[in-house]
C-alpha cells in the first residue's frame, strides 16, 4: 500500500530517481493486483524512474 505513493512522491524529487524494490507493489489488505502494478510501472515511465531489484543492480547503477 506504500508503493504507489511513495512513487508518487519520488516522481516530484530530483533525478536520478531510483526504486529499489523487488516490485512485488501491493494494496489495500496487502494483496497483490494488476492495477497497482500497472500504475507503478506507470510511474516510473512517467517520473522517469529506474526500477532496480537487487543492491547488486543498485550498485552497478552507482557505478560501483
Amino acid at each position: 500500500m506504500i508503493d504507489d505513493p511513495a512513487l508518487e512522491w519520488l516522481t516530484r524529487q530530483s533525478s536520478p530517481r531510483v526504486w529499489l524494490s523487488a516490485g512485488g507493489v501491493t494494496g489495500v489488505g496487502d494483496v497483490q493486483g494488476t492495477e497497482n502494478r500497472r500504475y507503478a510501472e506507470e510511474l516510473c515511465v512517467r517520473g522517469r524512474i529506474t526500477h532496480l531489484e537487487t543492491i547488486e543492480e543498485f550498485l552497478r547503477f552507482l557505478g560501483h
